[in-house]
């Protein structure tokens, strides 16, 4: 479980690194005032959620989902509404709105042009299917880290709770404007959208996109309230889970939420037929894991030989450090 929660931080550390990359890259001022803001907003809702993650995974008291054999506690209902806080590109959530300004940003950085704005666009591409990725992954901890029983009682305490703490973080999307600089807040008031409650990406004083958060949170609960206005209360039914086609299961597994995912990267990236005798070889794939395991191997070099807690490494490694950093400051 902590391993896909890895996966969800070195996603968003990438997502961060590439923005700070764009920033240092183009010269339009407004564009980097608007990057910068992004990557204000967007570590912000990294770290909700990622504290959510860990408050979740932890109080499970297992290591895989396998192994989760108690019912959910107050802390991890509470970390998982942290984790719904930043889910990729989804309103409302302040997560959502990073992810949203984050590759705003790529994308206008498209239309200054060359190599730069090409390399914007591709950049912006990649990160949009890797937040999909990481939205499937807090979807599987979400559901998967809970051992689910129908006999499980209602506590009002635990409710209340989870409750409160879901509005606080959609409070948070809904007057995210407080953030964001005035030069990037506007409104149009002929269509009620007041001067102040909606946020625009710009670049050369040029209007790219724009979201408005108080009135989306408005508009989900007014669509929410006609809907059970008309439908009434939600009817469930339960019906039997699918694992694979195995018949001795409790219930719905992580390995079977998986089964798409593994079998798209089976059977579409990676291509082949061993069964004819015959073997294709997708050379961007294979480059791709040969350059994987260069740098798990040389991570784990490191790991082991160098940063391997010993205190004669870490001296020699901050003098090194000083002393470049002196010569950098130099220069």
């Amino acid at each position: 479980m902590k391993s896909l929660g890895g996966f969800s931080t070195i996603e968003n550390n990438g997502t961060l690194l590439s923005a700070i990359g764009l920033y240092v890259t183009f010269n339009d001022h407004i564009l980097r005032m608007f990057i910068i803001i992004s990557v204000v907003i967007f570590a912000m809702g990294h770290s909700i959620a990622k504290t959510g993650l860990f408050m979740s995974v932890g109080n499970t008291g297992a290591e895989y989902f396998s192994m989760v054999s108690k019912n959910s506690s107050s802390a991890n209902k509470i970390g998982k509404f942290f984790i719904f806080s930043s889910l990729s590109g989804l309103f409302p959530g302040i997560g959502g709105l990073g992810t949203w300004m984050v590759l705003e940003s790529f994308f206008m950085g498209a239309y200054l042009g060359g190599i730069s704005g090409l390399a914007s666009l591709i950049g912006g591409s990649v990160l949009a299917i890797g937040e999909g990725f990481a939205t499937a992954a807090m979807f599987k901890i979400y559901y998967f880290s809970d051992k689910h029983d129908e006999k499980i009682e209602k506590n009002d305490l635990k409710t209340y709770t989870v409750l409160a703490t879901g509005l606080l973080l959609i409070l948070l999307f809904a007057v995210s404007v407080i953030f964001i600089k005035p030069e990037f807040l506007s409104g149009i008031p002929e269509v009620l959208v007041f001067n102040g409650f909606m946020i625009e990406s710009k670049f050369n004083e040029n209007d790219f996109g724009l979201v408005t958060p108080f009135y989306i949170l408005i508009l989900i609960i007014i669509f929410s309230l006609l809907t059970y206005a008309i439908f009434g209360k939600p009817k469930t039914r339960k019906v039997m889970p699918w694992n694979n086609g195995v018949s001795d299961f409790d219930g719905y597994t992580s390995f079977s939420y998986s089964s798409g995912i593994r079998l798209i990267l089976k059977r579409i990236l990676k291509t082949g037929n061993k069964n004819s005798g015959m073997e294709t070889v997708d050379i961007f794939w294979f480059a791709m894991i040969k350059i994987a395991r260069g740098f798990r191997n040389g991570a784990r070099y490191i790991g082991y030989r160098i940063m391997n807690s010993s205190i004669s490494y870490y001296m020699v490694y901050m003098i090194i450090a000083f002393i470049i950093i002196i010569i950098i400051v130099s220069l």
